[in-house]
This record gives C-alpha cells, sequence and structure tokens, in this order.
C-alpha cells in the first residue's frame, strides 16, 4: 500500500530571516549605495567645519551650533537610506516573482506570508545596521568639528538637556522614515510581482507623492476648498518631511525646502498618517502574496 506524501515542514521565521540576511550580503548595490550616503556624510560635515554660523556659537552656544548643523546631518540619512531601503525592500520581494523562485520557496515550507514579513525585517535590520553606522560617523565628525573650532570636547559638556533631547528625537524622526521606505519597497514589490515594476515605482514614489502635494498647493490657491488641504496632509511623502520639525517642535531648514501639508498635524495626527501608510503598505504586501500564482 502506497504511502501518503508527507507535507513540507515548515521553515521558521527566524531561519527566513537570515537566509534574507544572506541574499541582502550579496547585494553589491545595497553596499555601494551605503558606502555613497557614509561618504555624503563625511562632505557634509566638512563643509560644516567652513559654516561662520556654526564657528561663532559653537563655543559659547553649542545648542545654536547644533540647531544649524542637525538638520543637514538628519536629511543625508532620510535621503540615502531611504533610497536604500526603497530599492532593498522591492528587490528581495520581486526577484522571487521574477526569477520564479517564490513557488520553490513555498515548496519547501515557508508560507507566503511569512516570506514577506522575513523580507521586511531583513531590511528593516539592514536599516537598523545603517542608522547604528550613521550614529556613530555623525557623533565622530560633530566631536571633530567641537574640537577643530574650540580644540577641546567642552562644548558637548555644555549642551543643555533640549538639545540631548533633540539629538534622540532626530534618530527617532530617521528610524521612522525609513520603517516607512522599506515598507513603501516591500509593498510595491508585493503588488506588482515584478523585479523592474517595484524598483521603479518605489523610486518614483516619493518623487510623484510631492508632486501631488505641490499640485494640491496650487489647487487650494485657486478655488481655497478645504478638500485639498486635508488630502494633502494625508500623503506619506510630505508628512516624513515635515517629521523632524513636527517630532523636536521646531523648524528644521532643510525640511522646509521640502513639500509641506497644507495643514500642520499635531504630533500624534502626523505619526498616525505615517503609521497608517505603513500598516497599509503591509497589509497590502501580505495581502496580494497569499493570492496564489496561476500554476500553483
Amino acid at each position: 500500500m502506497p504511502l501518503p506524501d508527507a507535507a513540507p515542514a515548515r521553515a521558521g521565521l527566524k531561519a527566513a530571516v537570515f537566509a534574507e540576511l544572506a541574499k541582502l550580503r550579496r547585494q553589491r548595490p545595497t553596499w555601494i549605495l551605503a558606502g555613497a550616503v557614509y561618504l555624503l556624510l563625511g562632505l557634509v560635515l566638512f563643509a560644516l567645519t567652513q559654516d561662520p554660523l556654526v564657528a561663532s556659537t559653537i563655543g559659547q552656544r553649542p545648542l545654536t551650533a547644533l540647531e544649524q548643523m542637525l538638520p543637514s546631518v538628519q536629511f543625508v540619512f532620510s535621503a540615502g537610506v531611504g533610497l536604500i531601503m526603497l530599492t532593498t525592500g522591492s528587490r528581495l520581494v520581486g526577484i522571487e516573482y521574477s526569477l520564479g523562485t517564490i513557488r520553490i520557496i513555498v515548496g519547501r515550507g515557508t508560507g507566503r506570508a511569512q516570506l514577506v514579513l522575513a523580507k521586511l525585517l531583513a531590511t528593516l535590520l539592514t536599516g537598523a545596521g545603517l542608522l547604528l553606522g550613521y550614529c556613530l560617523l555623525a557623533s565622530l565628525g560633530l566631536s571633530l568639528i567641537a574640537l577643530h573650532f574650540t580644540g577641546s570636547l567642552a562644548p558637548m559638556g555644555r549642551l543643555p538637556m533640549v538639545g540631548w533631547r533633540d539629538l534622540v528625537l532626530a534618530v527617532a524622526s530617521c528610524a521612522i522614515s525609513a520603517t516607512a521606505c522599506a515598507a513603501v519597497g516591500v509593498g510595491l514589490a508585493a503588488a506588482t510581482r515584478s523585479l523592474t515594476a517595484g524598483i521603479v515605482l518605489s523610486i518614483l514614489f516619493f518623487p510623484l507623492d510631492n508632486a501631488l502635494a505641490l499640485a494640491f498647493r496650487g489647487l487650494f490657491q485657486l478655488n481655497h476648498l478645504h478638500l485639498w488641504q486635508a488630502l494633502s496632509a494625508a500623503l506619506l511623502g510630505p508628512t516624513l518631511n515635515r517629521l523632524p520639525e513636527v517630532l523636536a517642535g521646531q523648524g528644521a531648514a532643510v525640511s522646509q525646502a521640502l513639500p509641506q501639508p497644507l495643514l500642520q498635524l499635531p504630533q500624534l495626527a502626523a505619526l498616525g498618517v505615517v503609521a497608517a501608510w505603513t500598516v497599509g503598505l503591509l497589509a497590502l504586501a501580505l495581502l496580494t502574496s497569499v493570492r496564489g500564482d496561476i500554476l500553483d
């Protein structure tokens, strides 16, 4: 009497995450982009050593100097690592469909939803590592700037508590932005089931989102309908542009040059918009992934 076929053993989420991290280690474009981000950080820090406002304030008013330096350092991470999260997330998901390996992985016992979660977690862990390295390099750079202008690290000791709070909130803003970008990349790649389409749409998402904010601003100036204000406040890109200001409760010089929502949402509401987009994109990825292929 023939024995029934044994069901494939279910692979654990931890093993799936480690498998995705192993794939990421072999993705050269990710590390080239990371190197470019760190190089750009070095150039920004060098430029700050030529800033007359930093030179005149870092000795006696270190908080003023920090407020001058922090937006540029923060913007480089949000833009550079955001691009890495977009392309990495969409590449990890889309390549399985483009190469047809999704059926092999599923056949070995990994659930589709579990696979998407593993790819998202691997992308987020990569972002966390990049953030940690960025914080270490930025801290070293800011310390060297203090040494350059004052000959000691005394300005860091004179930094008031509000300055340390701003540093913590800057790191939190970078982490939130990177998480949202990872969700965009994973969500769009899972929805399109294509490597090329996923990467292209992920890269175009924020330029189109910001352009839409500018369009809503123009429409509001034409007819003054509050609908355009509400729609602009619901956009992800402009909300992330204003996130440093929202969290810190003060203006951010670099972010002000980017498209902003027409409605200045309070902190919890702005975080709610980012959370809604992140959860919605993750739900999109999970729902589209569990829908089987035609050949399954």
